[in-house]
Order: C-alpha cells, then sequence, then structure tokens
C-alpha cells in the first residue's frame, strides 16, 4: 500500500499542476479517473484500502457523481463559469 500512496500523491501533485486555474470538480474528475484504473489493476483485497488513501486526495468513487455535468452556464471542460473560462471553446 505504499507503493499505492506515494503513486496517489504523484498522481494528484500532477493533476493539481494540469488542472491549475481550473475548477476542483475538474481536478477530482480527472484525478479520479486516473486513480481508478490503478485502483481497479490492485488485488481486490487492497481495493477498499487503496479507495480510502485516494480520498484523501479528492479521488470520487462513484461514477455517476464523477460524471456529473457541471451545470447550466458552466463549462463542460473546466466547470468554471462560461464568461469567465479561458479554455478557448466559447464565444
Amino acid at each position: 500500500m505504499e507503493k499505492f500512496r506515494a503513486d496517489a500523491e504523484r498522481l494528484a501533485e500532477a493533476e493539481m499542476r494540469a488542472t491549475a486555474g481550473a475548477t476542483f470538480e475538474l481536478y477530482a474528475r480527472q484525478f479520479s479517473e486516473q486513480c481508478a484504473r490503478y485502483i481497479d489493476r490492485l488485488d481486490p483485497n487492497l481495493q477498499r484500502y487503496a479507495v480510502v488513501i485516494a480520498n484523501d486526495h479528492g479521488y470520487v468513487e462513484d461514477e455517476e457523481e464523477r460524471y456529473a455535468d457541471f451545470g447550466a452556464d458552466l463549462c463542460s471542460l473546466t466547470g468554471i463559469d462560461e464568461q469567465y473560462c479561458h479554455c478557448g471553446r466559447h464565444p
């Protein structure tokens, strides 16, 4: 589990850099996608412990919640108000 703990920390730091300036929800979505793939490859007896560790970094276990739309007038990519979003996809 120590390897997973270190890898989760590394993934979290990488996603924080990648999503800097965006919303926490975007960070959590992207971190959770990467973490879920990692957790799925672990021994089933260790997966619940890995989820607890990942939760410390914002892991969203529920896929419906993970992929929920950000809402009206919010960018579906960044979760930021479309009038202030910097992604370049809004008029």
